[in-house]
């Protein structure tokens, strides 16, 4: 019998179904030009299928780069006005019956200037994007794919926010 727990997991996973946010008011993406990648969760049995963070953190820098985003390395972003870091977090559980739940989850955090002292800041999401899902583990390579859908609709809010 299964476990009611995984079950239930399925169940709310499976009834969430993709969400998206992004600031309802203003243009909060319109200057950034320049971005750092933190990736997070990724699995070493992902590596099997060709998903490593090496390998992600250049396709998602490639895409970036197309669309005119210049990608800088984490502790640069303090000194470029007009950066964002893009955090991509992968959550992969195995359930009982052999398949895998994700959730794959994109966010772009921009610096917000405090009033009271200009240097200093908090940062604020500016725009994130969660997919949620399963996988059959000869799938599993699919994550690849599925960050760059996720990057793909980055740039299409950027676009939009940053015509050319």
């Amino acid at each position: 019998m299964p476990d009611k727990r995984h079950l239930l997991t399925l169940l709310l996973l499976l009834l969430a179904g993709p969400c998206r946010a992004a600031a309802a008011d203003g243009a909060p993406l319109r200057g950034v030009d320049t971005v750092a990648i933190h990736i997070q969760g990724l699995e070493r049995d992902l590596e099997t299928y060709g998903v490593t963070e090496t390998s992600l953190k250049t396709a998602l820098e490639q895409r970036l780069a197309a669309a005119g985003i210049k990608v800088v390395k984490p502790g640069e972003t303090e000194r470029v006005p007009g950066s964002a870091v893009l955090t991509l977090r992968l959550t992969l559980n195995r359930t009982v019956f052999y398949f895998f739940l994700y959730n794959l989850h994109m966010a772009v955090q921009s610096r917000l200037p405090l009033a009271r002292d200009p240097r200093a800041y908090t940062s604020i999401t500016t725009w994130s994007d969660t997919k949620i899902g399963m996988l059959m583990p000869r799938e599993l390579g699919k994550i690849r794919d599925l960050s760059l859908q996720q990057t793909d609709e980055f740039l299409k809010v950027y676009r939009q926010q940053n015509p050319r």
